[in-house]
């Protein structure tokens, strides 16, 4: 039989069909809905005339279209005779079309990853959701470092532009600096503030100081500074290890020329 077009109560039973040309159901958008049942599921495909959804094993679809596999982990799948198999997402305010899809076995995606949740990762290395294993953030920035004392802060003045840069993954960020200053009025170590993120409380990290020209000479009994920073501050000073068996030596705040400072701490 020949079927071109179903309206008002259908045909009842029908026990087969041959449909050659445009079919039509529901023309009048009565609140009906359309079934398809298979062996083994009476929800095999389903289009909700009330809601305007289609399920796929369900009758009760919650979005446009959404897919039940029932115990099975895997609800579709998409297969093609190319080197890649990608499935395209488009949204009303750009005009690119985001693939995203199976290149080999490797996840491939035509754009940058944006989650709609910030407090979300990704996890590395393992197959379950391992909380050692969660990348959950990056970031880079710059910020403004400056130059006080320790006991009385002084008044710092840059001879050029202070240069601050940091990169944050997960919980360590890691910080260049250089700084041209003066400092008068001072009184105490030198500290290097204005960093973009605190110190863990419960850690410490030591990292690399050079300057071209200090006010200052080194201590005698110390052959190199470096900079460290200390649990829950957010700025750096220098110390020196001594060669006379005492504990250690931190810098005086002085005039510093082309000051350079990098060191990675942890935070959070």
């Amino acid at each position: 039989m020949a079927l071109t077009k179903v309206i008002g109560a259908g045909l009842g039973s029908v026990s087969s069909a041959d449909l050659d040309g445009a079919v039509t159901i529901n023309e009048s958008s009565a609140d009906k809905d359309f079934r398809v049942e298979s062996n083994g599921n009476a929800n095999m495909l389903v289009v909700n005339g009330g809601t305007d959804r289609v399920g796929i094993g369900t009758d009760s679809p919650t979005e446009v279209f959404e897919v039940h596999s029932g115990s099975g982990n895997i609800a579709g799948k998409f297969v093609s005779t190319d080197s890649l198999a990608l499935v395209a997402f488009k949204d009303n305010s750009t005009s690119d079309v985001v693939l995203a899809g199976a290149s080999g076995d490797n996840l491939a995606v035509s754009h940058n990853i944006l989650f709609t949740n910030a407090s979300k990762g990704v996890y590395l290395g393992v197959t379950s959701a391992t909380a050692s294993n969660l990348l959950d953030d990056y970031e880079e920035g710059t910020f403004t470092p400056s130059a006080e004392g320790s006991t009385t802060a002084g008044t710092v003045s840059h001879t050029s532009s202070p240069v601050g840069r940091y990169t944050k993954v997960g919980r360590d960020v890691t910080i260049f600096m250089q700084l041209n200053f003066t400092l008068s009025g001072e009184a105490g170590v030198l500290r290097i503030t204005g960093l973009p993120f605190a110190c863990s409380t419960s850690q410490e990290s030591v990292g690399s100081f050079q300057c071209n020209n200090m006010e200052n000479s080194y201590a005698s009994n110390v052959a190199h500074y470096n900079s460290i920073i200390q649990g829950g501050e957010s700025h750096v000073h220098f110390r020196g290890t001594t060669s006379d068996g005492s504990n250690y030596h931190s810098m005086a705040a002085n005039n510093m020329t082309y000051m350079r400072v990098s060191i990675t701490y942890p935070t959070g």
